[in-house]
């Protein structure tokens, strides 16, 4: 397992520069993503997630019921998370014929999550896992959520919880979960 020397840790102002600069370079190059013969109908989500974790927020609608997500979290001192994964929209699956329950569309995903700890997240993580010395964590999450993009403006709010399991420095289990917003471009 990469261990990230505790001495070069950078400060957390410049991790979430750098990622950020991934997002946004993820944004950019959206056309790179896309399947052959998409182009037409696709968008891109930029917003913000609150809850466990709270970051930003991307969705790249692929297709009609696909889409690939990121996001890019942290929580000051403790830790810089970075998460992706693939998504299959269910839309429609309320109703066909009333305009809120159709445009409400729930969806599942499976991906993966990898957190880097800073001074505070490390002391933490090592009173709760008194063996571990990584300073890195990596497991799959499999977020579960229901989106709700308005007709009348380019936002989609949505609602979601992830169950997951750490597999690296150790197996375990763990819940996240938020609220959002995204901006469509």
């Amino acid at each position: 397992m990469f261990r990230f020397p505790h001495s070069l840790w950078p400060s957390s102002a410049s991790v979430r520069g750098s990622l950020l600069w991934v997002m946004v370079l993820l944004l950019l190059g959206k056309s790179g993503i896309a399947s052959p013969g998409t182009q037409g109908s696709q968008k891109t989500g930029v917003g913000v997630i609150l809850g466990d974790p709270t970051g930003l927020s991307l969705r790249h609608y692929r297709e009609a019921e696909r889409t690939w997500d990121a996001t890019l979290s942290f929580d000051w001192d403790r830790y810089v998370e970075v998460t992706a994964n693939p998504s299959w929209l269910f839309p429609e699956a309320f109703s066909k014929r009333d305009r809120f329950l159709r445009d409400l569309t729930p969806y599942l995903g499976i991906g993966g999550a990898l957190v880097f700890y800073g001074e505070e997240g490390l002391r933490r993580w090592r009173r709760e896992n008194e063996d571990n010395t990584q300073d890195v964590s990596l497991g799959i999450r499999v977020p579960i959520g229901i989106e709700w993009k308005m007709q009348e403006a380019p936002l989609s709010l949505f609602l979601e919880l992830a169950p997951g399991i750490g597999l690296v420095p150790g197996t375990f289990t763990f819940l996240e979960g938020g609220v959002g917003i995204r901006y469509l471009l």
